[in-house]
Formats: C-alpha cells, structure tokens, sequence
C-alpha cells in the first residue's frame, strides 16, 4: 500500500468514524453509556486493591502512596492514562470487541486523563470515545482475525492509533482531517507480538 493510499484508508476512517459516532442510534447511546460507565467503574474498583494501586501509582510516577480518588492523582497525561488503562484490565473484566481486541482500555483512560486535564464537557467526553472506539473497531475489522495468525496481539498492535484517535477527538473534535494525520502517523507506531504470550 503506498503512503497516498493510506492516507486515504486514514481519512475514509476518520471521516465515517466521526459521522457514525456523531449521530447515533438509541442502541449505540446505550452501549457508549454500558462502555463508559464499566470502563469508570473497573478503574475505580482496581483502584480499591492496594496491590493493584502501588503499580498503578509506579505507573503514573508518584509513588505508591495510596491517594483518596482518582480524580486527585497526579503525573503526566500519558502516565495517568497508562495507570488507568493498568486498572482497568488488572481484573480483565473490560469489554471486548470480535472477542481478542480490547477498546476500552485504549480509549477510556485516554479520553478521561486528557478530558480532565484540559476540562472538557460530558457532552465532548462521550463524543470523543464514541469516535474512538468507531475508528477501534473499523481498523480491527481489517486486522482481525489475519493478524493472530500472523503472530501479533491485536490491542497493542492497534493502541498507538486509537490512543491517537482517541486524543485528537477531544483536541480537534470532528475535525476529520486532523483525525487521518493523527491516524496515518501513529501508525508508524504499531507494534505487538504474541511473542511473549507463546513462551
């Protein structure tokens, strides 16, 4: 595939993304609602554990001091995202789409460190992981189930660009232009093998 057709692929992505997840059914509401409300509440009951809590304190940098709420921790945007992407698939009781790829954990911790971070609405918020988890699932439905077979797990491999997407949506809401760059250069980024998992 040439750079000009992945470019295109990006903006194809970007562009129905944002109309799919910007006019949703009754149906989808519900399941933004159901994926929201269990990616929050695993973050939150990990966080409970006080084993679970000390790595994702190491994660976010400032120690393993148990803190009062999430909403109170401190670190980098990038740090407070990977400690809630941690706390939420510690138990492994997040979402799955085409049963190996897991959404949630890439969009939700981002949407909600960023969202904090830079105060965005419910309204953006929702809008947000709502795109993310559309340009998630289009790109897992053109990875999926080849890539297995291929020797790549398909939630790291895809994690660049939806953490990408998933940030961009709340920094350049609908802008699908914006949405394919951020696409077409995380991608450079992917990456992870089933290596590990093999032994």
């Amino acid at each position: 595939m040439s750079i000009v057709q992945e470019k295109q692929l990006a903006f194809q992505v970007a562009e129905s993304s944002i109309d799919v997840a910007t006019k949703p059914s009754d149906l989808a509401e519900k399941k933004l609602s159901s994926a929201i409300a269990i990616g929050l509440l695993e973050i939150s009951r990990t966080s409970l554990d006080s084993q679970h809590w000390a790595i994702a304190a190491i994660l976010r940098g400032d120690g393993a001091g148990p803190a009062k709420s999430l909403r109170g921790t401190s670190g980098s945007v990038e740090n407070i995202a990977q400690s809630h992407t941690y706390l939420m698939h510690a138990l492994l009781r997040d979402d799955s789409y085409r049963t190996a790829f897991h959404p949630g954990q890439l969009v939700i911790p981002t949407c909600f460190a960023l969202g904090q971070a830079i105060g965005v609405s419910g309204k953006e918020f929702r809008e947000a992981v709502s795109i993310a988890y559309e340009v998630a699932c289009r790109f897992a439905d053109i990875f999926l189930p080849d890539v297995a077979f291929r020797g790549w797990r398909i939630t790291p491999l895809l994690a660049p660009v939806v953490a990408s997407a998933a940030a961009i949506s709340l920094l350049a809401p609908r802008d699908a232009g914006k949405l394919a760059d951020a696409i077409t250069l995380s991608a450079a980024q992917m990456g992870g093998t089933l290596h590990t998992a093999r032994g």
